[in-house]
Order: structure tokens, then C-alpha cells, then sequence
């Protein structure tokens, strides 16, 4: 069985060494490692190169992009994998043993036919210091795991790293996890099927954990939040969780105590009713009530809150040259619509948005660009788009 490795990096040269060698060091040896440069400006290719050129250089293979950020340069990798199952280890991560390959072989070959393999991850401080053991909430392929997700704001319930079977990676996981930056175990091209994950008995990798924490700063919380905002509007469409605070605040008193793999929320299987309400109180959990400054949280705010009133069709024309993004672009989204500098078309859009516009109709050729759009702005279930007469 091969595994392919692959490993993003972007300005991790003082780290980037000890991941590698983390892999190098296994006793399993049928693996690959793919090293995706992510227009790293330090001196990470230099150190790159002096395993490219060692006696596990053929099984290393290095690839440079422009900055366009860690899921477009896992995307990059994942293309050139060729082993069943690939693993996505960080430049500044590292395996947990020597022995982990191996481990994670064995366990397969006793427990096969899933689509992804998890366990826990040793926590380390910058120095690579052993912090703690953290300890993975047990995997349920349940409906009611996709329901505490909704309750849980749209914030992931399980770590993003596992062994996945390369097919489920490229066929489903790609679309969730990489196009959509949604959690990877959520299956919604089919409504809320979940995939078929089991936790393994062992740590997998061992994870550095910084002081200057991403999800701290301005531009880090954005890009954080457009993808549990999509996955919270997503599964909308299929749950109304009743006392949606209150069940979020009993859910949280569970955790704390360690008990939540075991809770269940009560909910029932049909469209959420409240949606501006609970969108609202996601957002102001990581932004506070000055959220509004924020046009993109601010418009996502109104539109759920009067979508329904607005009967008006929106013609929509697609200009030739317009970025489309997706969830993997969210960082540059972000970043052009702080410094004023986001295309014209999209702060249009933005505004319709805000008025609850919801019903579009566009040129056969823009079809796919729209369906992109709303769905990057988290209103995708609850939008309708036609094609124009006259096309």
C-alpha cells in the first residue's frame, strides 16, 4: 500500500526540515512526499533542496505556486499523488512516531473499507516541545453529528487530518473540504451524508501550536469564519434545531465536562426557521455586535433577515475577466475587500445581497459562475437561478 504525503509550506524554513525528516525517518518506506511551495519567500526551497538531492530523493517531489494559500496549494499536491491513500502533514507538523506509517498500515488491513483513518495529535509549543495529548472526539456517521454541527456554529466537531483514500479525496473531499472549506466528513452533494471515518487507537502527528494564533487577528478570523458560516447556512436547508441558544449554551456546559461526544441536540429534519436570528448570533460570537462594519457579515446579516420579502428577479452579467472564487480564496477575498481594492461587480453584488435579492436569472454561459458566487457568499441553498428568455 502507498501513502502519499503531501506537504504545503509557506515560510516555515526553520520547521520545514524536522516535517521532513518525519517522514524519511518511517519504517514503513512504500510512501511519496509532495512538497508544494506556496511562493515562500524565506529560505524553505534551499532547505527543500538538500533532501531533493539525498538518498530519498526520487520519493520527494517539489512543486512552487504563487501565494494563493494552503487548500489551493493542497489542491496543487493532491494532483500529483499516485498512492490509495493520501495524508496532508503541515511543514510545521510531524509524524508522531517512527512507526506511525506502520501503525496506520496495520490498522487498515484489520479495519478496512472506510473512507478516512483519524486519530489523536500530540500538541507541541514552537520549540517542538511535547505539551499534551489531545484526544479526538469520537467519529458517528450520524444524521445527529451533522445536526451538532449546525448547533455548533458550523465549527468543525473533528480535526482536518486523517489518512483518506485517495478516491474519496478527489472525488468528495476536494469539493467539501478544499473548494468549499467546509468540514471534509460532510457529504452535502448528498443532503447531510457523512462519510464513513474511524478513530484510530494511536496519535497520527504531532501539532505545533503558536503563540501568535491565527484565528486572533482581524484578517484570520474572516477567512475562519467564511467557511463555518457556509457550512452553517448549508445545513439550514435540512435542520430546525428549536432554542437554538439555549442548546448551544447546554451543549457547551456538556463539553466542559467531557461529555460531548455523548449529546444529542433535539432537532427536527426540515428547513431552519430563524435563519437571520442564528446567523447573526454566529457571527457575533467571533465578531461581538460591531460586526456590522464588516460589509460582508453585515449583508449576509440583512439578506437572511428579509430574503423571503423580495420577489425581485436580478439580472445578473458575468464580465468576461471577473475572478471567481472559492472557499479556498478566501484569505485574497478578504484581503482585496479590507483594502477597498475588491472588483466593482462583487460590492454590487454585495448590496443586492443586503436587499434580500435572491432570485436570479443569467446567460447559459454564466450559470456555473453564479451558482459559484452565491455559494461563496453563503447563500446558495436559498437562492433560485434561471437562465434569461432570451438565451
Amino acid at each position: 500500500m502507498k501513502i502519499s504525503i503531501v506537504m504545503p509550506t509557506y515560510e516555515d524554513a526553520e520547521s520545514i526540515g524536522q516535517s521532513i525528516e518525519s517522514v524519511i525517518n518511517q519504517t514503513y518506506d512504500n510512501w511519496e512526499l509532495i512538497i508544494v511551495n506556496d511562493g515562500s519567500t524565506d529560505k524553505t526551497a534551499e532547505v527543500v533542496s538538500q533532501y531533493l538531492n539525498s538518498v530519498n530523493g526520487e520519493r520527494i517531489f517539489y512543486y512552487e505556486q504563487k501565494n494563493a494559500d494552503q487548500l489551493n496549494a493542497i489542491k496543487n499536491g493532491i494532483q500529483y499523488a499516485t498512492g490509495e491513500y493520501i495524508y496532508i502533514l503541515h511543514s510545521d507538523d510531524m509524524f508522531a512516531a517512527k512507526e506511525t506509517l506502520a501503525q496506520f498500515v496495520a490498522y487498515e488491513n484489520a479495519h478496512p473499507g472506510y473512507d478516512a483513518y483519524t486519530g489523536d495529535q500530540i500538541l507541541i509549543d514552537g520549540e517542538g516541545k511535547e505539551v499534551r495529548i489531545d484526544h479526538i472526539m469520537p467519529y458517528r456517521q450520524s444524521e445527529s453529528r451533522a445536526a451538532l454541527l449546525y448547533l455548533w456554529l458550523g465549527r468543525n466537531l473533528y480535526i482536518d487530518f486523517a489518512f483518506f483514500r485517495r478516491d474519496i479525496y478527489c472525488s468528495k473531499i476536494k469539493n467539501s473540504y478544499l473548494d468549499a472549506n467546509m468540514p471534509y466528513w460532510l457529504d452535502l452533494s448528498h443532503e447531510t451524508k457523512c462519510l464513513n471515518v474511524i478513530n484510530m487507537d494511536f496519535p497520527m502527528f504531532r501539532y505545533r501550536v503558536f503563540e501568535g494564533n491565527y484565528i486572533n487577528n482581524e484578517i484570520g478570523k474572516l477567512n475562519v469564519i467564511n467557511g463555518e458560516l457556509r457550512t452553517l447556512t448549508n445545513l439550514m436547508k435540512y435542520f430546525y434545531v428549536p432554542a437554538y441558544r439555549l442548546q448551544y449554551v447546554l451543549y457547551r456546559i456538556v463539553n466542559k465536562l467531557r461529555l460531548g461526544p455523548y449529546f444529542i441536540p433535539f432537532y427536527r429534519r426540515q428547513e431552519e426557521k430563524n435563519k437571520g436570528q442564528i446567523v447573526r448570533f454566529v457571527i457575533e460570537k467571533r465578531f461581538g455586535a460591531d460586526y456590522s462594519k464588516y460589509v460582508f457579515l453585515n449583508k449576509l446579516v440583512s439578506f437572511y433577515n428579509c430574503y423571503k420579502s423580495n420577489k425581485t428577479w436580478e439580472t445578473i452579467t458575468i464580465p468576461e475577466e471577473l475572478p471567481i472564487y472559492l472557499g479556498s480564496d478566501m484569505r485574497l477575498f478578504n484581503k482585496l475587500l479590507l483594502e477597498g481594492r475588491l472588483d466593482a461587480f462583487y460590492m454590487s453584488f454585495l448590496e443586492k445581497m443586503g436587499k434580500g435579492v435572491h432570485l436570479f436569472s443569467c446567460k447559459k454561459e454564466d450559470l456555473n459562475k453564479v451558482k459559484c458566487i452565491c455559494n461563496f457568499f453563503c447563500i446558495g441553498p436559498f437562492v433560485s437561478i434561471k437562465v434569461a428568455k432570451d438565451d
